[in-house]
């Protein structure tokens, strides 16, 4: 089950312009843990890694899109991250 702070990271993680390594690490700092305690702690609440989080949000806002748009996979998958519609299917 995610929490409302979780679901919020699948609006941001996706287009940071730092990696999620970096994102975590600064994070672990500022709240007193490891870097290992913090990614632990996120893999409990969301089910995957935090450098496979990006992905699976990507992914999931690209399905939103398929099933609620008459957009093309092209523009969708540029719209969500993933460059081209090559690498949306790859």
């Amino acid at each position: 089950m995610h929490t409302v702070a979780v679901l919020a990271l699948e609006g941001v993680i996706p287009f940071a312009p730092v990696t999620p390594v970096e994102v975590f690490g600064r994070s672990a700092g500022h709240a007193h843990l490891s870097t290992r305690t913090l990614n632990r702690r996120f893999r409990e609440q969301t089910g995957t890694t935090p450098l496979r989080w990006p992905h699976r949000a990507r992914v999931r806002r690209a399905q939103h899109l398929l099933e609620t748009t008459g957009h093309s996979i092209e523009r969708i998958a540029t719209q969500v991250g993933f460059g081209s519609a090559t690498s949306f299917r790859g």
